[in-house]
């Protein structure tokens, strides 16, 4: 399974990182980093125009490296379907989170929900192919029928480990999500 240890971590980073843009209520530049913004005739990322910053627990203050993309991504965040509303402050943009309403944290909860199924599906994805190697690996007779058994056996124990790992993570987010 040696050749799935990095499709693993990549998996477990972008789980990661889905679940840090799902907003919990408090202040986090996660949030926005990602944002397709529309600078210098294609798009790139705020967290690669801007510095993000957390001046108070519920605010995002975003200060362009360049002032003139302010109203580009003034707009790019508000098309962004993320629920705020930024405000142009001289050279900078601020953002006040509203508060989550148990409407959308349910909501919330569920789109965190939806992200961990689909690592756990790419999971299932990565051990049928690490399976299906050790097969066609024994077929060739390029490994023993005891060697792949106890490939097998290893395959699964990650996966399983893997596994509630991302129910873990999941949990975390649902916890965050439910605090007031």
């Amino acid at each position: 399974m040696q050749r799935t240890d990095a499709p693993i971590a990549n998996l477990l980073a972008h789980l990661e990182s889905e679940l840090r843009g799902i907003r919990s209520g408090r202040a986090n530049p996660s949030l926005i980093e990602q944002v397709p913004i529309a600078a210098y005739g294609s798009p790139m990322k705020l967290v690669e125009l801007a510095s993000i910053t957390v001046p108070e627990p519920r605010q995002l203050l975003v200060q362009p490296w360049d002032t003139n993309l302010l109203k580009d991504i003034e707009r790019g965040i508000a098309v962004a379907k993320l629920d705020l509303h930024p405000v142009v402050d001289g050279k900078l943009i601020r953002i006040t989170l509203p508060s989550l309403t148990e409407e959308r944290r349910t909501a919330y909860r569920k789109l965190a929900r939806e992200k961990t199924e689909q690592a756990k599906v790419a999971l299932r994805r990565l051990r049928d192919d690490a399976m299906r190697d050790l097969r066609d690996a024994e077929r060739a007779g390029t490994q023993s029928e005891d060697e792949v058994k106890r490939e097998k056996e290893r395959v699964e124990s990650i996966v399983k480990e893997v596994s509630q790992d991302i129910d873990e993570r999941y949990a975390a987010k649902e916890r965050e999500l439910t605090a007031v």
